[in-house]
């Protein structure tokens, strides 16, 4: 589907999931007539978009990809702490379990429009070749990841076009794109081509979001009443779309997709962003304060750590590193089985919900429908 369709999207096609993207509700998409389960032989070949030093989404996540790493390089071409995270944390079989790193993948390509940059992350990761465009690579690999550099999704599409045209299952950092009418022409090219494709934040992953998540779906502790989300971090209008959508995300691994508008009112360093849903009670999402969230059933209400927070006997660091296993193992997953995780409508509704957020704290905090932004 176009860009210029999905603007043009009623509302009621787009919370029923009607659209030409095939927007369901369901958590695993099948691609084409992909098996199911994977070849337990073969190792899959990875190439990487943006390995710059400072970005840390690609040094802490992707190095779950290649079990051969030359850690004298790495304290070179790093800071000290990445080698002690490594060691400590993301590689500590103690930590995360046997895996990651993976013994079926292999980073075999870099690219960056730093050409040192992308020198001194082959220099770290074995064996990984540096590439001057992103079309010499999806010619050799089977997956495509990108960290995201810029930092708000604006060069996403031109980077993944060439993976998700090749039909290469494809992780593209958060956010998917800069603007909603952007993230649904990568989801339309996705389509297009039966491409699997991934986006996501670590807060979709926190084993404390996951387990509230469960008792939304299973109802243990009855219906779902209200849902808020804490993050202690700013909320001016560019920084909503790059770190907002962490705690957004959250609300859409507890309550599922169908968002229908989303208001935002600010206060001095504080505001309360509110989403809503069509047959469902609101989630909010209070910015400025505590990490950590209270979904409220109707026979008891459980609150869960976020970012940066200790969780009874865990650790803030052992926390940050299983979760950024489970978020690995979800994208290794949608190697191995060509299957996308997450919903198109998912990835499209938490971009959208953070534009719809901005115009409405421009416009004195009234509901605005996620089809206003599209």
């Amino acid at each position: 589907m176009s860009a210029a369709k999905w603007q043009h999207c009623t509302r009621r096609e787009f919370l029923s999931g009607s659209t030409a993207l095939g927007l369901s509700a369901a958590c695993i998409l099948p691609v084409g007539n992909a098996a199911a389960t994977p070849d337990k032989e073969r190792v899959y070949r990875v190439g990487v978009i943006n390995a710059a030093r400072g970005n840390l989404h690609s040094w802490h996540f992707f190095q779950a990809f290649h079990s051969s790493i030359d850690m004298d390089a790495l304290a070179k071409n790093q800071r000290k702490q990445m080698g002690e995270m490594y060691r400590k944390w993301l590689r500590n079989p103690q930590v995360v379990g046997a895996e990651p790193p993976f013994l079926d993948t292999r980073i075999t390509h870099v690219f960056d429009k730093d050409a040192e940059a992308a020198g001194q992350f082959a220099e770290v990761f074995s064996g990984v070749r540096p590439v001057k465009k992103v079309e010499q690579m999806v010619r050799e690999v089977d997956a495509v990841l990108l960290g995201d550099a810029i930092g708000n999704g604006e060069d996403h599409f031109d980077l993944i076009a060439p993976a998700l045209e090749a039909g290469l299952p494809t992780f593209c950092d958060k956010p998917l794109a800069d603007k909603p009418t952007r993230a649904a022409e990568i989801l339309s090219l996705a389509e297009k081509h039966g491409t699997p494709l991934m986006s996501s934040s670590l807060f979709r992953h926190f084993a404390e979001v996951l387990h509230v998540a469960r008792l939304r779906e299973t109802g243990e502790f009855g219906k779902l009443q209200w849902l808020t989300v804490g993050y202690g971090a700013a909320c001016i209008d560019n920084f909503i779309p790059v770190y907002a959508i962490h705690p957004v995300w959250a609300v859409a691994a507890i309550c599922g997709v169908g968002f229908e508008g989303a208001s935002l009112v600010r206060y001095e360093g504080s505001c309360l962003l509110t989403i809503t849903f069509q047959n469902r009670p609101p989630a909010t999402v209070w910015m400025g304060g505590d990490n950590q969230g209270t979904a409220h059933f109707s026979q008891k209400s459980e609150t869960f750590a976020l970012f940066g927070s200790d969780s009874g006997n865990v650790k803030w660091h052992a926390r940050y590193s299983r979760t950024v296993a489970h978020l690995v193992q979800t994208i290794r997953e949608m190697i191995r089985s060509k299957r996308q995780p997450f919903s198109s409508r998912e990835l499209l509704e938490v971009v959208a919900a953070t534009h719809a957020a901005i115009k409405s704290v421009q416009e004195n905090g009234r509901v605005v429908a996620l089809e206003e932004v599209l």
